[in-house]
Parts: C-alpha cells; structure tokens; sequence
C-alpha cells in the first residue's frame, strides 16, 4: 500500500466510512508496517507494537493529515482489533471471569405465531413446509428463511395476520408474499397479513429493529407502522430501529425514497439515500448517516463510529441476552464513546476484552448480568 493509499484509508477509517475489509487491510498495513513476519499476532503483541508503529508512520509520513487523525486512529487501534477470525488471535486469560463465566452469541431462530395463535419455534422444525394460509404457502428454507409465497389468486377480504417473534440473542430472515425481504433483529415482533392479494396496500408493524428490502408496488404501497411514526415507500431498501429502550425512532434509507409520519403530531418528512430520519416524538429531524454502521448488524458485524458506551451495552444486551448492571454514577459513563468493528458470532468475553483494551472500563461476569465499571 502507498503512502497516499494508506492517508486515504485512514481518513475513511475515522469518519467510520470504511467498509469491513478495509478496516482488514488498514489493520493488516500496520502489521506490516512494523516488519512483523507472523500474519496472526495476539492482543498483547498488538498492544505493546502499537504505538511503535504509530511513530514509524508519523516519522515516516509528514503529512498534517495523520497528526490531525491521530486521536481517533489510535482509539480504533486498541478497538478494532477482531475484525476477521483468523487475523488476530486471542490468547486465553486463565481464571479471568469473562472466560470462565463465557456466553455464546446470538442465533439464527424465531418463534412464528399463525393467526389461529398458534405457535412455531423455527429452531425445532425441519425445513419445509409449515403451514398454508389464504392460498399462500409458508415454508422454512434449507437457508434458515421463512418463505410466503402465493399459490393462488384468492382474494383476502379478511385479513389473517401473523407475527415473527425474535428474543434476545436472536434474528431470523423472512421473504413476505410480495417478495420484499426483511431482516429481524434480537427483540423484536414483525405483524403482517399472511396475504396482501385484495388490500389496497401493504402494511406491517414492526416493534423493535428490521432491516426491508421492499418489492416494488406502484399501485400497494409498503407501509411500517411503529408507535411512533408510520414508514410509507413504494420500493426501497431501509432500516427501522424503533426499541423502546432507545430515545428515538430511527429510519435509515439505502434506497429509493422514504416518507416518515409522525403518529402523535403528524409532521412528516421525506428522506433520499444516505440519510436518516430521527423522530424523537416531538419531531422528526434528518441527518446524513453512517449506512455500514445502520447496516453491520445484518451482516454479521457490531460496527461504532464514536458509539456511546451505553447505547454499544444496549446491543450487546439484546444479542447475548445479558443484564447491564453499572458499578458507580451512571452520568460518569455518559461521554464515553468507542470506534470499532467486531463480529457478532464471538463469544461475549471476546467482545468485553476488546473493549476492555480501550483501558476506560472494565467488566465482570456472573450468569448473565455484566457489571461494568471505569477503570481507575
């Protein structure tokens, strides 16, 4: 990598633009750069090289550029560091609680309710059809998806909803009836018609997070009602965070064009591709957003761009199934914020020992509730 590729790569590291192999090749330059031969290397080796490396680039590259990143740079250094299994390897802590007291990530299931009320745990049936409704076949594939597809032609005149359950440490994947493909976060209900064949739109409800990928309709629109706000689109792809535990509802549009209603006082805004509207009940306000970040937990990663601590602790929380408990007065972990991509599939003690090298805080682990505390 040339000096200018590597300026160019750090830049977007800071802004938290780059993507999850960048971060790979960014972390890769700096091992280079310090002439280590053994392309897998522990924390502790990270650790003790890596402000070394950071005087070699400094000395080596004058440019204002990396002095006026080196701040962010050096944070991200320490944090990202599980980018890829088999980049880095982590050395075992023996006795440390975190390891002893190890949780699993999250998994691909959910509960699927029918509208007789029945229920159907999606990790204890086989692959296959499940059930028939409105003339629209329900069927998990050898993928772990659920799948609606419509069979025939028959008019819904009375709509029969069903709803995807995930708890926490879960997610699933589902294609609705007119093809628009949603992704289901940890904590979270999907309600939808088992068909949309006769209803002049196509309208779902959502509690929680999901990510759509919505099949066009010119003449049905796609609507996503939260309590606070209603989503309408034609075609489009875009994230919904609307958890109860957060201080606002948050669509992010990919794709297309979005149009966010207010429930409680009907102001309304229109969003275009990059950006996001936040609806704090009040109002709705748009801002440019960070698309990998929105996105990294459909695709397998935690990814922070200046992420507070505690709203990074709300996530780990729902995926891992864990209780946050913090050691102290919660208003002094208020300003701390983390940059960092780490995969979702690591046990829990892997995620808190990375964070942990950022030297601001320290975790305890006993059954499922962590307690954090500052690092004195």
């Amino acid at each position: 990598m040339t000096n200018q590729e590597s300026e160019k790569l750090l830049k977007r590291y800071s802004s938290g633009e780059a993507t999850d192999e960048e971060v790979i090749l960014l972390l890769s330059w700096i091992q280079e750069s310090e002439g280590l031969e053994n392309p897998a290397f522990t924390i502790e080796e990270l650790e003790s090289n890596k402000f070394k490396m950071w005087q070699k680039i400094m000395s080596t590259n004058k440019s204002n550029t990396y002095k006026k990143w080196w701040p962010s740079i050096a944070i991200a250094a320490s944090f990202a560091l599980i980018v890829s299994a088999g980049l880095y390897s982590y050395k075992n802590w023996a006795g440390d609680s975190l390891i002893l007291n190890d949780i699993a990530p999250g998994k691909n299931t959910a509960t699927l309710t029918l509208s007789n009320g029945s229920k159907i745990n999606l990790s204890d049936v086989v692959n296959g059809k499940l059930a028939t409704q409105h003339g629209v076949t329900i069927s998990k594939t050898k993928e772990g998806e659920l799948r609606y597809q419509t069979q025939t032609e028959k008019q819904n005149l009375t709509p029969e909803y069903n709803s995807l359950t995930t708890a926490n440490g879960q997610q699933y994947e589902l294609v609705l009836p007119d093809q628009t493909k949603v992704w289901l976060n940890s904590t979270s209900v999907l309600k939808f018609p088992a068909s949309f064949m006769g209803l002049k739109d196509r309208t779902v409800e959502l509690l929680g997070e999901a990510y759509f990928e919505v099949s066009k309709d010119q003449e049905h629109p796609f609507i996503v009602k939260t309590a606070e706000q209603d989503v309408i689109v034609l075609g489009t792809h875009f994230n919904l965070n609307s958890y109860a535990d957060e201080q606002a509802t948050t669509t992010t549009l990919l794709e297309g064009s979005v149009k966010v209603l207010s429930v409680l006082n009907h102001f309304s805004q229109t969003i275009k591709p990059g950006e996001k509207a936040v609806n704090t009940g009040k109002s709705i306000t748009v801002e440019p957003a960070n698309l990998q970040q929105v996105t990294a937990w459909k695709n397998g990663f935690f990814r922070f761009t200046d992420e507070s601590l505690e709203s990074i602790l709300r996530q780990i929380s729902r995926w891992y199934d864990v209780k946050i408990v913090y050691e102290g007065n919660r208003k002094d972990f208020a300003n701390l914020t983390f940059l960092g991509v780490i995969s979702r599939d690591k046990n829990l003690s892997t995620v808190l020992k990375t964070i942990e090298r950022t030297d601001k805080v320290r975790f305890t682990v006993k059954g499922k509730i962590i307690t954090v505390k500052l690092k004195n």
